[in-house]
């Protein structure tokens, strides 16, 4: 059991169950376990909780392992017993559908990247997520890339007014780029996005160290759906805003936002991550853990998104969904 993955515990709140292994007559004469027997349950107990098991269940799982504490093969009996009954029902909840609903104007999950000194996109943006769309606007145009009613996927910008969008126009997907006073809009070419179907969506942007020119690929179910030579956003200002899914109709699963080169093998481990619909899959990605941002439906408490990653930011970045998420 301790062979899969890292021991999530805190150890305060297991001492506190830790009895629960034991006659409660005897723990309370105040008996100690040895220090061997501390290493041991502390590797089982992680082992167990890494698993992703809620709070009850875990208890009872201790509850059951006590109950057959009579004998070895009674106890291994139960234990085996009590990890495939919690693995089962983990599957299950993993299974459910899970996703963000954003009801149009006023909905989206903004991000507070608190303290940060600068832009942190220096020569590599990657952002990626699943969406399902309720309806399309027949077309927005470009002047309304920086407007705060407009629908989007992603919205990114900086204190110069300096940013970028990724949307729809129409069925398309469109990247809209502001530098300075110039406005780029490339909207695909390929198939259309039709209403209630699940997409998966990378946009991943490249700006060269030396000469070149700056790229960007938009991914659309793992294929190319459009690449074009774009302006990469560089401002030497901080970051204003940064939204998911703002004033969208629709809903929205996994998403991350990254700063690092994504190489074809990684494009095609975030695309299974996400469209297998597998929570621990995708939060075991290391893109994932390593993300400026990371969010997943199932992380959140109240109206606050929980970020997943693991990059270090001063302040801490979270998400809060909108009224209307």
């Amino acid at each position: 059991l301790c062979s899969f993955g890292p021991a999530v515990y805190n150890a305060e709140t297991l001492l506190g169950v830790l009895p629960l292994f034991r006659d409660p007559a005897e723990a309370c004469r105040g008996e100690r376990l040895a220090a061997e027997e501390h290493a041991a349950y502390f590797r089982l107990l992680g082992a167990l909780y890494g698993w992703g098991v809620t709070p009850a269940s875990f208890v009872n799982l201790l509850r059951v392992i006590r109950a057959g504490s009579g004998g070895a093969p009674l106890a291994v009996e139960a234990l085996t017993a009590a990890v495939a009954a919690d693995t089962e029902a983990s599957t299950r909840e993993r299974a459910q559908p899970s996703f963000f609903r954003f009801d149009g104007k006023g909905s989206g999950i903004s991000n507070v990247f608190a303290g940060t000194p600068k832009w942190p996109f220096s020569r590599d943006l990657g952002f990626w997520g699943t969406f399902l769309f309720d309806s399309f606007l027949e077309d927005e145009v470009a002047g309304g890339v920086t407007s705060r009613t407009g629908r989007s996927l992603l919205s990114l910008f900086a204190e110069n007014g300096d940013g970028m969008t990724v949307r729809c126009r129409g069925r398309k997907l469109c990247v809209s780029i502001v530098v300075g006073k110039e406005v780029v809009v490339a909207t695909g070419e390929g198939d259309e996005l039709e209403p209630g179907a699940w997409y998966t969506i990378g946009v991943v942007a490249f700006r060269p160290r030396f000469v070149g020119k700056s790229t960007i690929t938009v991914y659309l179910n793992e294929k190319v759906y459009f690449q074009g030579n774009l302006p990469f956003v560089y401002p030497r200002s901080q970051i204003k805003s940064c939204g998911f899914g703002n004033n969208m109709s629709g809903r929205m699963g996994a998403c991350l936002l990254t700063n690092e080169n994504c190489a074809q093998s990684t494009v095609a481990s975030i695309h299974a991550a996400l469209a297998s619909g597998d929570p621990q899959r995708f939060l075991e990605l290391d893109v994932a853990q390593r993300a400026l941002v990371s969010y997943h439906p199932l992380k959140v408490h109240h109206s606050m998104c929980i970020d997943l990653g693991h990059a270090v930011v001063p302040g801490g970045v979270r998400g809060e969904m909108s009224e209307r998420t």
